[in-house]
C-alpha cells in the first residue's frame, strides 16, 4: 500500500544517450538505440488515462526512424512495468551500451513525493518519486541506475507531477538534457484526449519529425532531416507557450501557480544531433521542389548590384524554404529574402529573413511563410570577400500531407575502409552508384578511427571509371562538429555518380565506415492543398490567360520580326508573363507594352521589361495593371546571336 500523497500525473524520462564524461560535440547517431519504454495506466488504485499509450507511441516514432539492425527496445506496460523489470531492463543497458549509442528510458506514470530520509540531500526534505505498478522509485535510486549506463548524448525528459526535484539527481551529468513539465512542488495536469500528458504529447509530436527546422533561424538548424538537441527544445517549449495557463497544486492540495516546462542542456551542444529521421515516416511536412537554378556565380563584393538575385513567386499562405548548395571549393554564401517594393530590386527593400550557415556546412537556408503573393527574391551574399565561388539555389514548398510515407533505404554500405594519406583521385577509396533524377541521396562517413579525418565528394562519372577531371556535384567535410562527413543531394538527372573519400590532410588518413541511403517517397490520396508554383513547365497551364509553346525567336533586333502577343489586362488585377523552355543558346528579353494603336509600334511605352529571372536565360514579369486595355508582350534575343526556341505564358491572379 502507497503511504504518499499521489499526483495524478505523468513521468517521462527520455534518456537519448547517458555518459559520465563530457558528450563529443554534436557527432551524428552512428551506434545502436537501446530503448527501455514504461507506461502504467492500470494502477491497482488511482488508475491514469492513455499513459501506457504514451510508451507506445514513443517506440512507434522510434521504429519509424530507427533502422532495424539499430534499435534495441523493450517495452513494460501496467502489470510488467514492476521495480524488479526496469531494474533488470537498465542493467542489460548498463552491460551492452557503448559510447557511440542512444540510450532512452521513457516512464509515463504516476509522480510523487515522500520524505527524505536518506542522504538529506533534498533542500525541502522530499524526495521525488516515478511510481511503477508495484512502488515507487526515488529520484536517487533512478540516478545511480543511470550511473554505468554508456552512451553519446543524454536527453532526460520528465513529465510528472513535482518532476522539477528531479533536476539535481537527473539532469547535472555531462552530456545530458534535462525536459521537467513542473516545478518541484507543482503538479503536472492530464491532456483532455490526445495523450497522457503534456510533455509526452509535444515530445512524441517531436521524436515523430515535426520538430526539424522548429529553429531554422538559427546557423546549422535547418529542416534538414536530423533532429538536434535545439530543434527539439524549441518545439516543446514552443507548443508548450501556445497553451493556456494551466493550473497546478501544491503537494497540499492548494492551488498555488501554474505549470510550465523547464530544460536544461549540460554539457549538449544546440546542434548535437539526437536522430536522424528515416522512414518509413507517414504524415508530416513533404518538401516540393518548385525549382533549383545550379552553378551560380557569386562575385566576392559586397555591391548590392553585384550580387546573384533569384525572383521567387510565392503565394500567400504556404511556407517555403530557399537553400543554397553546391557550393564549390572555399565559397560561403549568406542568403536574404527580400520583398520587392519598386519597380526593380533595390538595397531599400526590407530583409524578411536572412541566414548564414545552415546545417553542418557553408550553404544558407531561410524558411518563410508568406502573408501575402507578390514579388519576392533571394539575394545572396559572401560571407567575405574570398568566399565568392560559384553555388546552386533551390526553392521549396512545405506542404502538409498525412498520406506521405517516406522510406530511407540503405543502398551500400562499406565498413572498415582504409583511407591512404594522400589526395591521388585514383588512390582514393570511391563508391560507384546510379541514381535517379528526383531521388534524394544521403552519403555519410562513420565509424572514424583516431585521427582520420574524411572529405566526401560526390562526383558525375563521365568516363570508364573514376577521373580527377570529372565535375565535383556536392563536398563536404565536417558534418555535425565532428570529423565525418555527411551530403544530402537531390538528383537532377539519371546516370552514373560516384562518391569519393579523402582525407582533409595528409596526415589524416586512417579508417572509416560509408553508408549510401536513397530517400523515396510514397504518396497516396493527397489532402486538397494549393498546387504548388510551378517553374517553367513545358506543358499547357491550366488557366493561363495566354500559353505559347515553341515560338521561334529570330536572330535579329528588327522590331517589325519580334514576335508579338496582344492582351486585354483588368485595372487592379495582377499578372505573371515569362518565358520558358528555351532552347539551346536562345536568351530572351521580355518587354510588356501599352498598346496605342492598331497595331504594335516601336513608339508604344513600355511598361515593364525583364531580361534574366532567377539566374536564368530566361525571363519573367510581375505586374499589376493600373488600368484596364490593350497591351501586348514583345519577346526579342538578348543579342542577335541568342535567337532560337522559346515558350511564352501569361497568367492572372
Amino acid at each position: 500500500m502507497w503511504n504518499k500523497l499521489l499526483g495524478i500525473a505523468l513521468a517521462l524520462f527520455v534518456f537519448a544517450g547517458l555518459t559520465t564524461t563530457a558528450a563529443a560535440d554534436a557527432p551524428r547517431p552512428d551506434g545502436r538505440t537501446y530503448a527501455v519504454l514504461v507506461g502504467v495506466a492500470d494502477y491497482p488504485s488511482s488508475p491514469l488515462p492513455r499513459t501506457d499509450v504514451d510508451a507506445q507511441r514513443i517506440g512507434q516514432a522510434l521504429q519509424r526512424h530507427l533502422p532495424e539492425d539499430r534499435l534495441r527496445m523493450q517495452l513494460l506496460l501496467n502489470a510488467e512495468a514492476t521495480r524488479a523489470n526496469v531494474t533488470r531492463a537498465l542493467a542489460e543497458v548498463a552491460q551492452q551500451s557503448t559510447e557511440r549509442d542512444e540510450v532512452i528510458f521513457f516512464f509515463s506514470g504516476h509522480g510523487s513525493t515522500e520524505p527524505d530520509e536518506t542522504d538529506g540531500d533534498e533542500g525541502d526534505r522530499l524526495d521525488e518519486t516515478i511510481e511503477l505498478y508495484d512502488g515507487s522509485l526515488r529520484d536517487d535510486e533512478l540516478a545511480r541506475m543511470l550511473e554505468d549506463v554508456k552512451s553519446r548524448l543524454a536527453i532526460v525528459a520528465l513529465d510528472s507531477c513535482f518532476s522539477g526535484g528531479f533536476l539535481f539527481d537527473v539532469a547535472n551529468e555531462p552530456g545530458r538534457m534535462a525536459m521537467f513539465s513542473s516545478d518541484e512542488d507543482l503538479t503536472s495536469a492530464v491532456p483532455s484526449q490526445e495523450a497522457g500528458g503534456w510533455l509526452s504529447l509535444y515530445l512524441a509530436e517531436a521524436l515523430e519529425g515535426r520538430a526539424d527546422g522548429a529553429a531554422d533561424g538559427v546557423a546549422g538548424q535547418a529542416q534538414d532531416g536530423q533532429l538536434t538537441a535545439l530543434e527539439i527544445e524549441m518545439y516543446v517549449e514552443d507548443r508548450f507557450a501556445a497553451q493556456q495557463r494551466i493550473s497546478a497544486s501544491d503537494p497540499g492540495d492548494r492551488t498555488v501557480g501554474y505549470q510550465r516546462v523547464d530544460i536544461k542542456r549540460t554539457g549538449v551542444a544546440p546542434d548535437s544531433v539526437f536522430m536522424n529521421l528515416g522512414g518509413p515516416v507517414v504524415g508530416g511536412t513533404e518538401r516540393r521542389v518548385v525549382f533549383e537554378n545550379r552553378a551560380i556565380t557569386l562575385p566576392g563584393t559586397q555591391d548590392f548590384g553585384a550580387l546573384p538575385r533569384v525572383d521567387l513567386p510565392l503565394e500567400a499562405g504556404h511556407t517555403y524554404v530557399v537553400e543554397t548548395f553546391e557550393l564549390a571549393g572555399s565559397t560561403d554564401t549568406v542568403l536574404e529574402l527580400r520583398r520587392q517594393q519598386g519597380a526593380a530590386p533595390s538595397e531599400r527593400d526590407p530583409v524578411l529573413a536572412q541566414n548564414d550557415d545552415a546545417g553542418d556546412g557553408l550553404a544558407s537556408a531561410v524558411r518563410w511563410t508568406a502573408d501575402a503573393p507578390g514579388t519576392y527574391y533571394a539575394v545572396v551574399h559572401p560571407y567575405a570577400p574570398e568566399t565568392g565561388g560559384t553555388f546552386g539555389l533551390r526553392l521549396v514548398q512545405l506542404v502538409e500531407s498525412s498520406s506521405v510515407t517516406t522510406h530511407r533505404d540503405v543502398i551500400a554500405e562499406q565498413t572498415n575502409v582504409q583511407l591512404p594519406g594522400t589526395m591521388d583521385v585514383s588512390a582514393l577509396p570511391t563508391l560507384e552508384l546510379d541514381v535517379e533524377a528526383g531521388n534524394t541521396y544521403v552519403f555519410e562517413t562513420f565509424d572514424l578511427a583516431g585521427s582520420t579525418d574524411t572529405v566526401l565528394e560526390l562526383r558525375r562519372a563521365q568516363g570508364a571509371g573514376p577521373s580527377a577531371s570529372d565535375p565535383v556535384v556536392a563536398q563536404n567535410d565536417d558534418a555535425g562538429g565532428t570529423l565525418a562527413s555527411r551530403l544530402q543531394w537531390t538528383a537532377s538527372d539519371s546516370g552514373r555518380y560516384y562518391v569519393v573519400v579523402r582525407p582533409y590532410h595528409q596526415s589524416t588518413g586512417g579508417s572509416f565506415s560509408l553508408r549510401a541511403t536513397e530517400v523515396r517517397r510514397e504518396h497516396g490520396a493527397r489532402p486538397p492543398t494549393a498546387q504548388p508554383p510551378t517553374a517553367r513547365p513545358s506543358t499547357t497551364t491550366p488557366g493561363a490567360l495566354l500559353e505559347r509553346p515553341a515560338v521561334s525567336l529570330p536572330m535579329s533586333e528588327d522590331f517589325a520580326a519580334m514576335p508579338t502577343f496582344p492582351v486585354t489586362f483588368d485595372a487592379g488585377r495582377h499578372y505573371t508573363i515569362e518565358t520558358y523552355d528555351l532552347v539551346g543558346s536562345t536568351d530572351t528579353v521580355l518587354e510588356l507594352r501599352r498598346m496605342q494603336g492598331a497595331a504594335p509600334s516601336p513608339s508604344d511605352p513600355v511598361v515593364a521589361q525583364n531580361d534574366d529571372a532567377g539566374m536564368t536565360l530566361a525571363s519573367r514579369i510581375d505586374h499589376t495593371a493600373t488600368d484596364s486595355g490593350a497591351y501586348y508582350v514583345l519577346v526579342r534575343p538578348y543579342m542577335a546571336e541568342t535567337g532560337g526556341t522559346f515558350g511564352l505564358r501569361v497568367t492572372a491572379r
